[in-house]
């Protein structure tokens, strides 16, 4: 994004990445929730609930996918997609097989990082797509659906 001189939307990410870093660690120690003592885990000494690898991720990828995609053609838009939700799945369910973190851990990460990404493309959305000669569509939720 730099490269291309689109520094809004660079800026943009990387304050949506530092506040979801810092909002991580927070609700960790909030919420306390131990991890499972079973596996390679064993001992830690952080807390479990959310998941931050999960909502990381999420965050990122799907941010990735609405910063890079809208100007894709349907085909791709869904190949991509379908390539950034096959690669949050095996993120998710290794650190569930791996014995990191619970279920509702995960799906902690996933609904905060869901929420977190549609935070950062309502935002994008009306901040900048409806200047530029690009189809936007008019609700993100269906954009972020769009591509799936």
């Amino acid at each position: 994004m730099l490269v291309r001189k689109e520094k809004a939307p660079a800026i943009l990410l990387a304050l949506t990445m530092t506040s979801i870093s810092l909002t991580v660690p927070l609700l960790k120690f909030l919420i306390h929730e131990s991890r499972p003592m079973v596996g390679l885990y064993e001992n830690w000494e952080t807390f479990s609930f959310p998941s931050g690898h999960t909502t990381l991720n999420i965050t990122l990828y799907l941010c990735i996918l609405l910063l890079f995609t809208h100007h894709f053609n349907v085909k791709h838009r869904i190949l991509t997609g379908l390539t950034i939700f096959s690669l949050l799945f095996l993120i998710c369910f290794s650190r569930v097989y791996l014995n990191a973190h619970w279920l509702t851990d995960i799906v902690g990460g996933v609904f905060l990082g869901t929420g977190w990404a549609c935070f950062f493309s309502i935002y994008f959305c009306t901040n900048f797509l409806s200047t530029k000669p690009i189809k936007a569509l008019p609700f993100t939720s269906q954009y972020l659906l769009q591509a799936f």
